[in-house]
């Protein structure tokens, strides 16, 4: 037997109102939740902001990384101009 009415002490409301409130509560405890999802990702970010490295921290390592790729570079550059060069006894 399915219930197509429910009586409260503010009304009688048929199964499609039913229906949509129980939708509307379901979306208001969405909206809840992705509150709370937003704000703890504010937060991550705010935390993440106090630890990034700035462009001036980041230079030497950069001009590091940059020198050792342009050495090994070199290194393999000049091996095959070597082996193409150096006359074979």
């Amino acid at each position: 037997m399915e219930m197509t009415t429910l009586l409260t002490d503010k009304g009688t409301y048929n199964a499609e109102e039913v229906k949509a409130m129980a939708q509307a509560i379901n979306f208001g405890r969405d909206i809840g939740e992705i509150k709370d999802s937003v704000k703890s990702m504010r937060d991550d970010m705010n935390s993440m902001k106090q630890q990034y490295v700035t462009r001036a921290e980041w230079m030497p390592v950069r001009t590091m990384v940059y020198g050792f790729a342009a050495l090994v570079l070199v290194a393999v550059v000049s091996a095959l101009i070597a082996l193409v060069l150096v006359p074979r006894m």
